[in-house]
């Protein structure tokens, strides 16, 4: 082989050093790229659960305040009702006791 053909050979093998140089570091570099969107996509993703989460709690809450207070609206109308039907008892008692006392008085 003649020089020349060895110097071609090497300044070829040389090129191809650089470019698989070049390829690793730009490998390098898309990966880190790739690493860095994944921890912003997981960061995001995070977010939106917590904020998903906080809006479900809230609805939660929300919703557990209406029944509460639907309860509370119904139990003081049957508290209303059961004054109302003590009263009417207490009157009829006290008009049983009244008879009982003026026949007894007669």
């Amino acid at each position: 082989m003649s020089r020349e053909s060895i110097q071609k050979i090497r300044d070829v093998e040389i090129e191809a050093e650089r470019i698989v140089q070049g390829a690793h570091a730009r490998a390098k570099e898309r990966i880190a790229d790739a690493e860095r969107a994944g921890q912003v996509l997981c960061e995001q993703t995070e977010r939106d659960a917590r904020q998903e989460v906080s809006n479900a709690m809230t609805a939660l809450r929300e919703k557990t305040e209406l029944v509460s207070q639907h309860m509370r609206e119904e139990t003081q109308e049957e508290v209303e009702e059961l004054k109302k039907n003590a009263e009417l008892r207490r009157r009829s008692a006290e008009k049983l006791i009244m008879r009982g006392l003026t026949s007894k008085c007669r």
